[in-house]
């Protein structure tokens, strides 16, 4: 049953244990659908998100604003243009 549901397209967690990744976009793509992660403390700091600790490593991550492309564009137009 528990493998079931890892399998579906929900997913209950994503899990990134790097150490070494400067930025989790694999993480960033979780969270910007809504879907809670598990992953390291340096990476809760380059993503700059709210998390609660797991265990002296791990932290889970239930949200943090990721800017869309749409945001990203208008902030880079804006900065070029006004």
């Amino acid at each position: 049953m528990i493998f079931e549901r890892l399998l579906r397209s929900d997913p209950i967690y994503v899990i990134n244990p790097t150490r070494h990744e400067a930025y989790g976009i694999f993480i960033a793509e979780a969270l910007a659908i809504g879907t809670p992660s598990i992953i390291t403390r340096e990476i809760a700091e380059n993503i700059e998100t709210e998390t609660k600790s797991l265990n002296k490593e791990l932290v889970i991550t239930e949200k943090a604003h990721i800017n869309t492309w749409n945001e990203i564009i208008l902030k880079y137009m804006e900065s070029l243009y006004y």
